[in-house]
């Protein structure tokens, strides 16, 4: 056998292993890692605007639901082997206003850590802090910019599509919170403001072809967000900034965005017998 049979071979075995992407696991694994982490939150009996007032709080809460969905996620990864889930096939173009929303997104973070309060966290809460924000950025981007949309660029959907897709999915999980004591208008208030930023997040994906740097991203975000703040007004206003940066970007992704971002799937490709898989073992 030949060089390029063999590789082509192995291919073959390769893509075998492999689930193809669907919205339906998608949504199962989002139904899923959402039951997992709010089921941990309710179980501890600590409210939302409870889990970073102490580090025993953290801990038991929104740490311990992370860090349970973060297993369960890996896990899927491992058994499902998606192509194109921590790296794009290849870069997408970024327009100037793609380029503004990362500045106002970048500008943001840094003010709020700036005027966090600093002296009023002490060394348990600051290690559960930066290990939630670790979590956050790892499980959320994992999910959303990850499997949530590689599916959605299944069957050669325009790109635009899927963003607007993977965007709301995203800000509609924060929904959640009201069952951890948020009002209603506190949750669709993160609904919008995380499906914005959830834009953002996307586009250090996009900027890079990377998703481990939507992660971090995201991570530093939550971690400036846990952190209690010396300048709430200036918080609120740098969060706003963010967000507008978002929407602008958004506006360009579903205006220009009307190709594929992955080729579509070759639906002619031959099928992989016994006889192929033992060969290219």
């Amino acid at each position: 056998m030949s060089i390029d049979q063999g590789s082509v071979t192995k291919d073959r075995a390769v893509h075998a292993t492999r689930r193809q992407p669907s919205l339906w696991l998608a949504g199962g694994v989002a139904a899923v890692y959402a039951s997992i982490f709010t089921g941990t939150q309710l179980a501890s009996g600590i409210g939302y605007q409870e889990m970073f007032s102490s580090a025993s709080n953290a801990w038991h809460g929104p740490v311990l639901g992370l860090a349970l969905g973060a297993v369960f996620l890996l896990v899927v990864r491992a058994l499902t082997r998606w192509d194109h889930l921590w790296k794009d096939a290849s870069r997408l173009r970024m327009r100037w206003p793609m380029w503004l929303a990362l500045g106002a997104f970048g500008a943001a973070t840094l003010a709020r850590f700036a005027v966090a309060s600093w002296s009023a966290v002490d060394g348990g809460l600051l290690a559960a802090i930066l290990v939630a924000g670790a979590l956050v950025g790892l499980t959320e981007e994992l999910l959303f910019r990850g499997f949530v949309l590689r599916a959605l660029r299944g069957k050669a959907r325009c790109e635009g599509v899927a963003v607007l897709v993977t965007t709301l999915a995203f800000g509609s999980m924060h929904l959640l919170n009201v069952l951890q004591g948020n009002t209603v208008a506190q949750g669709f208030e993160q609904l919008v403001l995380a499906s914005l930023t959830g834009l953002t997040l996307y586009l250090f994906r996009r900027s890079t072809g990377l998703l481990v740097v939507a992660m971090a991203a995201h991570a530093l975000w939550d971690i400036s967000t846990f952190l209690p703040s010396g300048a709430p007004g200036l918080n609120v206003t740098v969060s706003l900034l963010a967000a507008l940066g978002g929407l602008v970007a958004l506006v360009s992704v579903v205006r220009h965005d009307r190709t594929p971002a992955l080729p579509r799937p070759d639906t002619d490709r031959p099928a992989v017998s016994r006889a192929d898989l033992a060969e290219a073992a």
